[in-house]
């Protein structure tokens, strides 16, 4: 079963047009992001305009009346475009940028519960009744050793020991997380890890020779 194949199938009629939002809703806060950041560039030149022209006062001054008064004018036409400037800014980063965000969070929620509904109905009708059916094998593996059992005991007239029934082991099972309701079958749930891979058993034989070897070669110094 390919199960991604599978999910892609179910979730294709709706994902396609939620999928193109997010993107969209993704790339509107990216350019709201550069938009902030060359508005706060803007902000920065202005302020450094009025600082440069601020300082020129004392020369202005000192040249003419009229030099002055076009200093005057000057400067209060970069007071205005540099609050201007702060304006716009704080309108992109308090109002702006919010909505796109909570356009871009809508658009991945809406998309994110269209997958993990196209996964859960494939999860319901193909992998679980799947799961079940091997379940189903291992508990009749265990079923038939231990009538093998019984009947190899029987036809030789002795009683078989208590216990030793075979044990289904996997690494990849929560042993203490076996659920059971009032009615319906129990169930056991996965780790979330793959299990470690076992460390290789050192060679014994081998280990036995280089000792030996060794061994042989001390006796034999001076």
């Amino acid at each position: 079963m390919d199960y991604y194949q599978t999910m892609t199938q179910k979730a294709a009629e709706g994902v396609t047009s939620l999928a193109a939002e997010a993107r969209k809703a993704e790339k509107a806060l990216a350019a709201v992001d550069d938009r902030i950041e060359h508005a706060r560039q803007d902000v920065e030149r202005r302020k450094a305009a009025l600082d440069r022209h601020r300082g020129r006062s004392t020369e202005k001054l000192a040249k003419s009346t009229s030099a002055f008064q076009e200093w005057q004018g000057r400067l209060r036409r970069l007071e205005r475009e540099k609050h201007s400037a702060e304006e716009a800014l704080a309108l992109l980063t308090s109002d702006v940028k919010p909505q796109a965000a909570a356009a871009r969070d809508a658009a991945r929620k809406a998309l994110r519960q269209a997958l993990a509904a196209a996964a859960r109905e494939v999860k319901v009708e193909t992998c679980e009744p799947a799961m079940a059916e091997h379940f189903d094998a291992a508990v009749a593996e265990h079923d038939g050793f231990l009538a093998a059992r019984a009947r190899l005991f029987r036809e030789h007239d002795v009683s078989p020991p208590s216990g030793g029934a075979p044990v289904a082991r996997c690494a990849r099972l929560d042993a203490k997380s076996l659920h059971r309701r009032l009615t319906g079958a129990p169930w056991l749930e996965f780790t979330s890890k793959p299990p470690p891979k076992p460390k290789p058993k050192p060679d014994v034989q081998q280990a036995a020779a280089t000792a030996a070897t060794a061994a042989e070669a001390a006796r034999g110094r001076p």
